[in-house]
């Protein structure tokens, strides 16, 4: 099943990207229903800003299959509020399997505020193909409620939290979107520990193609929590082994 690409939440956080060659420039605006319990934006949004760059220039070299995300960080510097967010993408390796991009977030000027990266491969699957989108004109936000909310996440207990698999929260692939992946991580992280989450390093080891999504966070100490992400319809399959970092 593939959703229709009206749904998807990724629409309703909006912004922008051009591609140039080996550069991807983009935008968008965080709004108040952007933001976590810190006030500041959640690193999963900036999760998903990232993953849609990295794929669009991983999706030069792998077209026409669907770049497919290996591994995503994010790391914040300075964490930003609500206001427009400057991304710069660029390639730093384009193989013949695998792809690297890093992604740089600013309000404008030359300090980065936050920095991802974020390793890709072509979808093994002939099936899970497409034509090369290029640029994007996602529009202005239009979130109607805070964004855990509006994903559908489900807090269980503290530590433990789930997202259904639906139209709204997949990709084109028919699976749960990495940075749907990446939220419900960030909120059984945030439960488990008390406090906001910072920065997040995401292993994608295997599709939520059934679901829900069940994340289980575990605190390490010294503001690390390790959180395993399970697709409960599918024999409870580990799916994501995601690090994410409070304070």
């Amino acid at each position: 099943m593939r959703p229709d690409m009206d749904v998807l939440f990724v629409n309703d956080l909006g912004g922008w990207y051009r591609l140039e060659h080996d550069r991807c420039l983009g935008a968008f605006e965080a709004t108040p229903e952007m933001l976590g319990p810190d006030g500041c934006v959640r690193p999963s949004i900036l999760a998903t800003q990232a993953d849609m760059v990295g794929g669009a220039l991983s999706s030069q070299a792998a077209a026409p299959r669907i770049p497919i995300t290996v591994d995503l960080t994010v790391r914040g510097i300075e964490r930003p509020g609500t206001g427009k967010l400057l991304m710069v993408g660029r390639l730093l390796r384009a193989g013949r399997r695998t792809t690297v991009v890093e992604v740089l977030f600013s309000r404008g000027d030359e300090r980065p505020l936050v920095l991802s990266h974020a390793t890709f491969m072509p979808a093994p699957d002939p099936k899970d193909s497409q034509e090369f989108m290029g640029d994007r004109d996602g529009g202005g936000p239009s979130l109607a409620r805070p964004f855990v909310e509006q994903l559908g996440i489900r807090s269980l207990a503290p530590g433990v939290a789930e997202i259904d698999r639906t139209a709204y929260t997949m990709q084109p692939t028919g699976t749960i979107q990495g940075g749907a992946v990446a939220a419900v991580a960030e909120v059984a992280a945030e439960t488990a520990a008390g406090r906001a989450v910072r920065d997040l390093e995401v292993r994608y080891l295997a599709a939520v193609r059934v679901g829900p999504a069940r994340a289980t966070a575990e605190v390490f100490g010294a503001g690390q929590v390790r959180v395993e992400v399970r697709d409960r319809g599918n024999d409870d399959r580990l799916a994501s082994l995601v690090l994410a970092t409070v304070g």
